[in-house]
């Protein structure tokens, strides 16, 4: 939650934006921090080491706050897109007026249903390695899907390992997050549903301590490996380096996913086709064979 960005919201509102290819890095606040904006594409950009000075806690990306501007979701469906980016190294550092850390995550959406937003995002193929927050969290939004995202060493800031959830949504309804990766350092739950309603977990293989907090939500397909030492990826590391994350032939990873998606994420991170096997991997990176 980024407190300080609603102010933005009473000024222009954007619309049909993209954010494409810049590297973002040294910036105290958030490092792509979109507000009061419908039809927005943040996609392939590189961001390291943002949001650690600015009490009002940022994340690497954000969409907070956005309007119904009068135009309908593209004919796919979505209206927003954060899809191949790299995020890592983003922690709040310094405590927010109540004392506390609450974000530093690799991608946020954040209150979109405080203005009644109807548009739908998809965030997919994201790459989100070693911050201080949550891989992707949903907060009190609505009509999200979250797809092949790879996330590995996240949550290292002790206040959110102990709320849980790499993939997380809050107060949230209407929030799909399927086929994606999850690597877990601490002994926290890789994901987390919490005070929320019409959420599915689906076909996400979590590398984890223990399985996920689903509170309720629908969960199918989903596996936990709790060895550490069963290969998954070539050689996980907080490096954030995508060649050693993509997927080793015996991984129970490969042709783990769901095909429901594969008509908007037709593509991995590094561009390839999806379904080079019989059915999409899970993560950001199709194994090639």
């Amino acid at each position: 939650m980024c407190i300080r960005d609603s102010i933005y919201t009473d000024g222009v509102r954007n619309h049909h934006v993209r954010i494409i290819g810049n590297t973002i890095s040294g910036y105290g606040a958030g490092g792509v921090p979109v507000t009061g904006t419908s039809h927005v594409e943040i996609r392939d950009n590189l961001i390291f080491d943002v949001a650690s000075v600015d009490p009002f806690q940022h994340s690497g990306i954000s969409i907070l706050e956005p309007f119904n501007l009068g135009f309908p979701d593209d004919q796919n469906g979505y209206s927003n897109y954060i899809t191949g980016n790299t995020v890592y190294r983003v922690e709040n550092t310094v405590r927010d007026a109540n004392g506390l850390i609450t974000d530093g995550n690799c991608v946020i959406m954040d209150r979109t249903n405080l203005n009644g937003y109807e548009g739908r995002t998809l965030v997919a193929n994201n790459f989100c390695v070693d911050n201080g927050g949550r891989g992707v969290q949903v907060y009190q939004s609505s009509r999200v899907d979250v797809v092949n995202n790879t996330l590995f060493g996240n949550s290292r800031s002790d206040e959110i390992a102990a709320r849980g959830g790499d993939l997380g949504a809050y107060e949230s309804d209407d929030v799909t997050f399927a086929n994606n990766l999850v690597f877990t350092l601490g002994g926290h739950h890789p994901a987390r549903a919490f005070q929320s309603s019409d959420i599915t977990f689906e076909n996400n293989l979590y590398v984890a301590s223990r399985g996920a907090d689903y509170n309720g939500s629908l969960a199918q397909g989903d596996q936990v490996i709790t060895d550490q030492l069963t290969p998954v990826v070539v050689s996980p590391t907080p490096a954030a380096q995508a060649e050693l994350f993509e997927l080793v032939a015996d991984s129970a990873a490969v042709d783990a996913g769901t095909s429901r998606f594969s008509y908007v994420v037709d593509r991995d991170f590094f561009g390839r086709t999806r379904e080079l096997g019989d059915i999409p991997d899970i993560g950001a990176f199709e194994y090639e064979g």
